[in-house]
């Protein structure tokens, strides 16, 4: 269980002592309202996993690619997401380590969220969202209260309200998202994630109005990896979906994706989840969640 102290630095947010997301049980859904840890990591195995309660993933410094059903978004400081869990999903670092802070609502207190957030049931897709860092500590301190309510007594006015003012401190407004990032980094990765998105970076620069060299200086700089990788890493999220819900072939992954060909596809993708397309395909589903 995590309980010490984690250093206070612009974006990053203080350690709680609540039940790490790990020990996500039957026995801990039925005791706690919410699961939540804060954690720096460095995941790369991007495995899929399903589960009944509802997401929320705060990054706080770094990069994440994080696939939800046949979508991927990348998510770099200050962003947030909503999510259920019903929907396959699945995270991977991008150029290094990443910060975020994950939670998970019980399955009592989907329903009243969903409502709060305007989702439909079932959500087919997630809300996206981002935390203010002068919001940091009042959010954490209410998500404190919050992981104090057990989901085995009823959700009455107060918990509800509690649960509303959680959720409050998460701007789901349409704003600029990747408000840590240069503004060309920023319309970069929108673009990138788009279904046939640009797969020659020279073409993605003259699309932004820069030249190559200075968008490749951006992203090393601001992302610890170049615009080709970022680009590869979001195919290869999607290709990863497609393998496991649609059981789409590597030929049709190919044209799909847009690569040149399929010896280029197969290396990218063993670089990236360090397995075949045949591995992933038998063993990409994780069991566990």
């Amino acid at each position: 269980m995590h309980t010490d102290g984690y250093a206070s630095k612009p974006r990053k947010v203080a350690w709680l002592p609540l039940p790490p997301v790990g020990q996500r049980t039957e026995g801990l859904r039925r005791d706690y309202a919410c699961a939540i840890d804060t954690q720096k990591t460095a995941s790369t195995h991007g495995k899929r996993h399903l589960h009944p309660c509802m997401e929320i993933i705060v990054v706080h410094d770094g990069a994440l690619a994080l696939s939800l059903g046949h979508s991927v978004q990348v998510l770099t400081a200050g962003d947030a997401v909503i999510f259920r869990g019903n929907v396959l999903h699945g995270g991977r670092t991008i150029g290094g380590t990443y910060t975020r802070t994950a939670f998970h609502l019980a399955e009592k207190l989907v329903d009243a969220a969903c409502a709060y957030l305007q989702m439909g049931k079932p959500c087919a897709s997630c809300v996206l969202a981002s935390l203010p860092q002068s919001l940091q500590t009042e959010f954490f301190q209410t998500l404190k209260q919050l992981s104090d309510y057990s989901p085995l007594q009823e959700l009455d006015g107060a918990s509800r309200m509690l649960l509303f003012k959680t959720l409050g401190y998460l701007k789901t407004e349409p704003a600029p998202r990747h408000q840590s990032l240069h503004p060309i980094v920023r319309e970069s990765l929108d673009l990138m994630i788009r279904p046939g998105s640009y797969g020659r970076i020279a073409d993605l620069a003259r699309k932004l109005h820069t030249s190559e060299s200075y968008l490749y200086a951006l992203y090393q700089r601001e992302l610890n990896c170049s615009p080709h990788q970022m680009w590869l890493q979001i195919q290869i999220e999607q290709a990863c979906s497609q393998i496991l819900q649609d059981n789409v072939v590597v030929n049709d992954l190919v044209d799909m994706l847009g690569f040149d060909h399929r010896r280029c596809f197969e290396r990218a993708f063993r670089r990236i989840t360090d397995m075949s397309v045949g591995q992933y395909r038998a063993e990409g589903f994780d069991p566990v969640f």
